[in-house]
């Protein structure tokens, strides 16, 4: 887990724990993106566009 110089916390997780999670939402985008790290390297990121489901 780091902290950006702007604040965005970030940890590391794999990918299926977001299922896991956004259990009750549903997914309407993913995708698969290239992220730089502070120490320069590069890393694979994950977006995810999810909706809360309204209430019948």
């Amino acid at each position: 887990m780091f902290e950006t110089g702007d604040g965005a916390v970030c940890r590391d997780h794999p990918r299926d724990w977001f299922s896991t999670l956004l259990v009750a939402f549903q997914t309407i985008d993913t995708r698969t993106i290239t992220v730089s790290l502070m120490n320069g390297h590069e890393s694979t990121g994950i977006q995810i566009l999810a909706r809360k489901p309204t209430s019948a």
